[in-house]
């Protein structure tokens, strides 16, 4: 009988982990398993939480249909959030202040996950929940609550950190069986926009008189270059000065072409016309910045160009990326792949403020439950710390 009944003990011992199905972590940070997301709102998700990823934090986004799909029965949004993160290891560095958001669709939960270095964030994360997703969900835009709330989320790493030491005597958090996995690579993405305010220069002196003459080169510059678009031209025939007409006289002297160039902002036509034998001229003013260039095929400058990661790359296999051309006068399309190159690592460099604030696992609670305290520790492990609602 004994036989019997260690065996017996041994599959009931098994049998929760068995019931675990966690998503696959692939390190990127959008797993949209619910599919209540568009290709274009994912990419305007990576863009988003780009500044935080290339500067080495963790933030992850991760919609599922039901958290039956994932976890054995009674299983709550809160302890299925932790599982994850502490399986996946999200935010494993130093600082330990990753941050999981977990949408279950069917369920009508949610859940902040935060990493036990970033017990600050836990009311904002309420108030992010509260304000910004719950709202939308109930009207079933999943999306603009989702992006909403990486927007406030990313918003975070960008501000200095307080100090935060763990409580003294705590215990260890309750580890998942799975957070023995190693880390997944996280690859690094990079906006398709520049932050117009995203210098990253200081303020002193030295920077405001580069600014100030800066600015000044370029008002001259501007100034010049519209002197001489706006200046009187003589007629060829009759040496009488030609009148530039306005945007609406100006059409009946442009083909097609060009006039699609002008409608799409890619060029600029200037239509000059003598009033005495109406001889004209059509002069060209491309503009500065626009997202078209010149179409090999009609020379109209109409030509788009568009990429899609098929394969983003890692720090142990290169990528594949897509590009597309179109052009919107003629209809020339042309696609063709790319190898992306494999991610380099580099030494991660850690400021003073980081150095104070960070480090080990420390324990909490989310408002809408409890969570357990825990001290000591590496990177990318949560004891429940966060916040989660339902809708």
């Amino acid at each position: 009988m004994k036989p019997t009944l260690s065996l017996l003990a041994l599959v009931l011992a098994a049998a929760p982990l068995a019931a675990q199905s966690y998503p696959e972590n692939t390190g990127a940070p959008v797993t949209d398993l619910a599919g209540v997301l568009t290709r274009r709102q994912e990419d305007s998700l990576r863009v988003l939480l780009a500044p935080v990823r290339n500067s080495g934090g963790d933030v992850r986004v991760v919609t599922i249909e039901s958290i039956g799909d994932h976890a054995a029965p009674g299983t709550t949004i809160e302890t299925l959030a932790t599982g994850i993160f502490n399986a996946w290891r999200v935010g494993d560095r130093p600082e330990n202040d990753g941050t999981l958001l977990l949408v279950a669709v069917r369920d009508r939960k949610v859940k902040i996950e935060l990493g036990d270095g970033a017990p600050y964030w836990e009311d904002r994360a309420k108030d992010v929940i509260e304000t910004r997703m719950v709202p939308e969900f109930r009207q079933e835009d999943y999306a603009a609550g989702i992006l909403a709330a990486a927007g406030e989320i990313a918003a975070w790493y960008a501000e200095p950190r307080a100090a935060s030491a763990p409580a003294a005597g705590t215990a260890q958090p309750e580890v998942d069986p799975f957070s023995t996995a190693p880390a997944a690579p996280q690859p690094a993405y990079t906006p398709s926009y520049v932050d117009p305010g995203g210098s990253g220069a200081g303020p002193g002196t030295g920077f405001g008189l580069t600014a100030l003459g800066v600015g000044v080169m370029g008002v001259l510059i501007v100034g010049g270059m519209a002197g001489a678009r706006y200046r009187k031209r003589k007629c060829p025939t009759c040496k009488v000065d030609m009148q530039r007409l306005d945007e609406s006289a100006d059409d009946e002297h442009l083909d097609s072409g060009q006039r699609l160039e002008e409608r799409i902002g890619s060029v600029d036509y200037d239509v000059w016309r003598c009033g005495t034998c109406n001889h004209h001229e059509i002069v060209p003013h491309a503009a500065w910045l626009t997202g078209y260039s010149q179409c090999g095929a009609c020379s109209r400058r109409a030509l788009s160009k568009s990429t899609r990661t098929i394969e983003a790359a890692t720090y142990s296999s290169s990528g594949l990326q897509e590009i597309s051309h179109d052009c919107r006068h003629c209809g020339y399309h042309d696609e063709h792949t790319v190898t992306l190159p494999r991610l380099v690592r580099s030494e991660p460099t850690r400021s003073a403020s980081s150095s104070s604030w960070g480090g080990g696992s420390s324990g909490g609670s989310s408002w809408s439950g409890g969570g357990s305290s825990g001290g000591g520790g590496g990177g990318g492990t949560s004891s429940g710390r966060g916040a989660s609602g339902s809708w």
